[in-house]
């Protein structure tokens, strides 16, 4: 996590820059050549699965976005220390973190996992790791 907000991760246009010979296509999409701001944002393949927590969580996401808009929209949304708060802050990471783990996969071992697969795995690791201050809340949630 603290190497995605700080651009830290090793995504393709930053190996590219090192001299790396690499593929530029996003992994996840094949439509856009990859850099953290598509990757994360801009790629309908993490559009869709942000549509989908966010859908489970019953919070707002606007997936048509700008970098900085999401920016903003992360940073809001993860402000303070209310139970939604840290949900979000929770949420945020696990997906991150499965978009970042589901394109390893297609690059490395040539599998890819569906979609909605690995959304109901992110709401079901943070229904897990929730405290018990805001269990009750992620219990509320309904997967659909």
């Amino acid at each position: 996590m603290w190497m995605l907000l700080h651009g830290r991760l090793l995504t393709i246009d930053i190996l590219q820059k090192w001299g790396m010979i690499v593929d530029t296509q996003c992994a996840l999409c094949h439509n856009h050549e990859e850099n953290e701001k598509h990757l994360f944002v801009n790629c309908e393949y993490s559009k869709n699965m942000w549509r989908k927590i966010m859908q489970w969580m019953q919070h707002e996401c606007k997936t048509t976005q700008s970098w900085e808009q999401h920016l903003e929209w992360r940073v809001q949304s993860a402000k303070g220390n209310t139970n939604s708060a840290k949900i979000f802050r929770m949420v945020y990471a696990e997906i991150s973190h499965a978009i970042w783990i589901e394109k390893n996969l297609r690059i490395f071992e040539k599998r890819a996992r569906e979609r909605n697969a690995i959304a109901r795995e992110v709401a079901h690791i943070c229904n897990i790791r929730a405290t018990i201050d805001i269990q009750r809340l992620v219990h509320s949630y309904i997967f659909v």
